[in-house]
């Protein structure tokens, strides 16, 4: 492939057949699945995923945004400016630079799976134009995910309050207060409580 990381990461993501937005999801497991047992293997979330596309707009776009990021740091790393020549040397280089940075465990394990979805398009696009090409990166990825699991700090810490309704009738003016207790009883975020522009900015 020819043109900036952005460009190819476009054009893998669209030409691969990664791209199943708009198909269900539902049907593609079941497909997975059965494919999975005529080849006598088990059906995990890891090798269903090898089997299945990408069918939201929000994992395309985190994806992308991740992949593109991979690529950069081959290409800065290594000098790869054809994101089919990218190898799992690579994608453990990103992960491992993940891990230095401290990024959450959270985030790791998405850029992991994105790392794990990449390698899915690469094949695809591979098989697709008959490069003869084909990725793994699953070793790799699995050894730097069993890093991040010691080295990094999961934040999944709760941020929800001890005694909310408590705190609801610490609040002194009115108007607060009546929009806290909405966002208590019915579960709604700030943006979603209605009067929230004009009364609580």
């Amino acid at each position: 492939m020819r043109g900036s990381p952005v460009k190819q990461v476009q054009d893998l993501f669209h030409q691969s057949g990664i791209n199943k937005i708009g198909e269900s999801k539902h049907d593609a497991k079941e497909i997975a699945r059965s494919n999975l047992t005529h080849q006598d293997k088990a059906s995990t979330w890891h090798n269903m995923g090898k089997q299945m596309g990408i069918h939201s707009y929000k994992t395309a776009d985190a994806y992308r945004e991740i992949w593109i990021n991979v690529f950069r740091g081959a290409k800065e790393n290594f000098q790869i400016k054809d994101i089919e020549n990218i190898k799992s040397d690579h994608v453990q280089h990103f992960l491992e630079s993940k891990i230095n940075e401290g990024v959450s465990k959270n985030t790791f394990m998405q850029y992991a799976s994105a790392c794990e979805k990449l390698s899915v398009a690469l094949n695809l696009y591979a098989e697709k134009n008959d490069t003869g090409k084909s990725y793994h990166f699953s070793n790799q990825i699995s050894n730097v995910r069993a890093d991040a699991h010691k080295m990094l700090e999961r934040a999944d810490l709760s941020r929800a309050y001890e005694n909310p309704q408590a705190l609801i009738n610490s609040i002194k003016n009115e108007t607060y207060q009546l929009a806290a207790q909405i966002q208590l009883e019915a579960g709604t975020r700030i943006n979603e409580t209605s009067i929230k522009q004009d009364l609580l900015c």
